[in-house]
């Protein structure tokens, strides 16, 4: 068999073994060494294998992984999503669907401390669905606002989705990360939108809560203090310049430490189930990273993304039908397989499609993201619909499912609007030096 054809009984066998059930990481590192193997013969794979799990990690853009994810496992630990929680409550719950409308917007704000979309959906859902539940919100609303609503941390920074992309592509991550910040905002924004609408067609879907005095309303914006200076500390770094990625996630990572001292939520449990929970998933993304770097050398071998690329650019179709042809395969892509996993898995065969009809590496990692976010609560496999139902497992499947169609529909609204106006994902990156 020659090259290409190996290459193509690769992608199918990865694909019947990941339905098999088998671990992401080891289908890909099984697939790429053995596919490697056949093509280039023993000694040339061997080399691939002791050389791959180091020379894959050891670039600087990772040094800012496990610093995203420490920032993430101390907001999540130190109870900071409570204090976020309740201040987009005192100020939002009073209207029709404002609670739903404050879940999205507190899932917004843990986000930007977290990067962390499954532990943005618990932390919040933990929080936000019994207050929905105690004002008589129903239960497919509630619920859909906490699944829609979670996957916002891949998008507004700091994103770890983000920065494996840019590893992936050779993309700027600061640049990467700024650019999640608009599309962020105004991802939440419109599903909020849909909440207030539904709720004002709709009264018993999202009734008001109380309204709280104003002294409440600014108790909560003081106690947010320490939020927004971990915000600021890695975004406003990141964008002026005055530090790289990997040091504003250095500096958040201490000011988040910071803030859970100085508000007494500090222990030596507290200290341990941190840097636990830190290894672990450090330990888990690194793992999925490296199986994918196996596959993609046989990619390279085999040839298959350039001459994919090279069919495509001949056909010559309009370049934004190829675009929609490319989002229409990630939102399919979503309903069955863990983010990360595709992203790594299509960029080697998507990106360069993506150099030779030169679309905005920038822009376009928006759009991954974007339709990312939508996969993670796209049943049958929507991590964050299992990230809730771990929360409140009282949650039927039905009422679930029911309750994330409004929200599927203005995701792809925004992808949409994403994809018609370029700046609002470049205008800020821009800016940049």
């Amino acid at each position: 068999m020659d090259s290409i054809t190996i290459g193509v009984l690769s992608i199918l066998a990865l694909l019947v073994l990941l339905g098999a059930g088998l671990p992401v990481a080891i289908t890909m590192t099984l697939v790429g060494f053995l596919s490697y193997l056949i093509i280039a013969g023993f000694q040339p794979a061997m080399g691939m294998m002791g050389m791959i799990p180091f020379s894959s990690l050891a670039h600087d853009t990772f040094t800012v992984v496990p610093m995203f994810v420490l920032m993430g496992a101390i907001a999540f630990r130190g109870g900071l999503g409570e204090v976020i929680y309740r201040f987009a409550r005192n100020w939002v719950g009073h209207y029709p669907g404002g609670l739903a409308i404050a879940t999205v917007f507190g899932c917004a704000w843990f986000g930007a401390i977290s990067g962390s979309s499954v532990a943005c959906a618990a932390t919040i859902g933990r929080i936000a669905l019994p207050e929905m539940e105690k004002y008589g919100y129903k239960k497919s609303l509630a619920a859909g606002s906490v699944v829609a609503a979670g996957p916002l941390a891949a998008m507004i920074p700091p994103s770890i989705l983000m920065v494996i992309y840019a590893s992936l592509t050779e993309t700027s991550v600061g640049k990467m990360l700024i650019a999640g910040i608009i599309p962020g905002v105004m991802t939440a924004i419109i599903y909020s939108i849909t909440i207030y609408t539904l709720s004002v067609i709709k009264p018993v879907l999202g009734p008001p809560a109380a309204r709280v005095s104003r002294m409440e309303k600014l108790i909560s914006v003081k106690q947010n203090w320490g939020i927004l200076v971990v915000f600021m500390v890695v975004v406003g770094g990141i964008y002026s310049g005055v530090c790289t990625s990997t040091e504003a996630g250095a500096l958040g990572a201490a000011a988040a430490l910071f803030v859970v001292v100085i508000s007494k939520g500090f222990s030596l449990r507290f200290f341990k189930e941190t840097l636990s929970d830190t290894a672990k998933t450090i330990g888990i993304l690194f793992f999925i990273y490296v199986g994918a770097m196996f596959f993609s050398y046989q990619f390279g071998i085999s040839r298959i993304p350039f001459i994919f690329a090279d069919w495509l650019v001949k056909l010559e179709l309009p370049p934004m039908l190829v675009l929609i042809f490319i989002m229409v395969m990630y939102l399919i892509l979503g309903t069955f397989m863990d983010t990360l996993a595709m992203v790594v898995l299509t960029m080697p065969i998507i990106f360069p499609i993506v150099v030779a009809l030169k679309f905005d590496p920038i822009w376009f990692g928006i759009l991954v993201v974007q339709n990312c976010e939508i996969g993670m609560f796209t049943p049958p496999f929507g991590i964050t619909l299992f990230a809730v139902q771990s929360v409140a497992p009282d949650l039927q499947a039905k009422e679930l499912i029911a309750g994330i169609w409004p929200f599927l529909i203005a995701g792809v609204i925004s992808l949409a609007i994403l994809i018609y106006f370029p700046g609002i994902a470049l205008f800020l990156p821009n800016l940049m030096k």
